[in-house]
């Protein structure tokens, strides 16, 4: 027996097999009951850190567990690549943005392969592909035709700096930018919005027949 793991030896020899077997490969008809598991897409800005870590192998875990439970666990991967962090990198290098977020997403994707997290290949996602964005634009022209996408005017956080709308969750506790530092602004910006409020009774419903933890439930319902 040997003394010491080889960590590069023995996880490349098991993550082959899975390969070569595919193990997480999931297709239509599959006989197994279906599962969906989907990890927030990263935003290829930059090499794989802690937090990537943190919540690929949260993900990875459940994929595992339900497979082994006899479950078709369907779990894609993808690159949340249109859009401001990707920008602002390309500003900040220089470079293209289509070449630094490709070159980024290659050594994100081989960090996410090292740790042996499992994936459908397959069906990986780049949210800057011509295809990709065509799909989306199908589905909000279908969206507004159906009266669920709207305009309206309302109150946004605005980076000056950034020069665009941020989330509550990208504006630190001293009221600046997460990305910058700029000191974020408050003004009225005429936006898209969809009308969630159409189906908000039938979440609220559908909640009662989840198995999840009550405070998660409780969550849902107040937001």
């Amino acid at each position: 027996m040997a003394r010491a793991y080889d960590v590069q030896k023995i996880e490349r020899k098991w993550q082959e097999l899975w390969a070569d077997e595919r193990t997480y490969e999931v297709d239509a008809g599959d006989p197994r009951p279906p599962r969906y598991v989907l990890c927030m897409y990263p935003y290829p800005s930059g090499p794989a850190h802690q937090g990537h870590v943190r919540n690929y192998v949260f993900g990875d875990l459940l994929v595992r567990y339900r497979t082994m439970q006899g479950d078709a666990v369907l779990s894609p991967f993808g690159f949340d690549s249109f859009g401001l962090p990707a920008e602002n990198a390309a500003i900040r290098t220089g470079e293209h943005p289509r070449t630094f977020t490709e070159a980024r997403i290659a050594e994100l994707k081989a960090s996410v392969k090292a740790l042996g997290a499992v994936y459908d290949w397959r069906r990986e996602i780049h949210s800057h592909d011509p295809s990709y964005i065509r799909w989306n634009q199908v589905i909000f022209l279908r969206m507004l035709d159906s009266g669920l996408a709207y305009r309206a005017m309302a109150p946004v956080n605005w980076c000056p700096s950034c020069q665009t709308v941020l989330a509550n969750e990208q504006v630190r506790a001293d009221g600046t930018c997460d990305r910058c530092g700029t000191l974020v602004v408050q003004r009225d910006l005429e936006q898209w919005f969809l009308r969630t409020t159409a189906y908000a009774q039938e979440l609220l419903d559908a909640l009662d027949g989840l198995d999840w933890p009550e405070r998660v439930k409780t969550m849902q319902r107040n937001w």
